[in-house]
């Protein structure tokens, strides 16, 4: 194994591991509140994440909207910078569901930030 090959090999290990601890610490439970984009009313948001994957909810007891107060799929994907991109897979779900994907830094051990792509602002706090 040549220099460059040894050196590329440690860089990626060194990645991995620090997305791994990055992700390992997001487990448990987040609670959060953010806007309806339709309606304007606050949306509770709740997030869990383990080691299987994790969900997305919206939480409304105002509203009987199909796609409130239900699980969705949430993929999460280390960035640098303290920074995680979330995906939510709403359609897999019930069809009609948004899917959407969320860019959010963690400020502090409890605390995620974010905003929506129309930009509406959202904080999550582990519990």
């Amino acid at each position: 194994m040549n220099l460059l090959t040894k050196t590329a090999s440690m860089l990626l290990l060194v990645i991995s591991l620090a997305q791994a601890q990055t992700t390992d610490t997001l487990y448990g439970g987040w609670i959060g509140t953010t806007k309806s984009p339709s309606t304007a009313n606050e949306l509770q948001i709740q997030v869990k994440i383990s080691e299987a994957g994790g969900t997305w909810r919206y939480v409304s007891a105002a509203s009987k909207a199909t796609c409130l107060n239900r699980e969705f799929p949430l993929s999460i994907m280390p960035m640098p910078n303290a920074k995680m991109m979330f995906r939510v897979d709403g359609p897999s779900v019930i069809n009609g569901c948004p899917s959407f994907v969320l860019t959010l830094e963690r400020t502090d051990e409890l605390t995620l930030t974010g905003t929506f792509k129309d930009g509406r602002h959202v904080v999550l706090k582990k519990q």
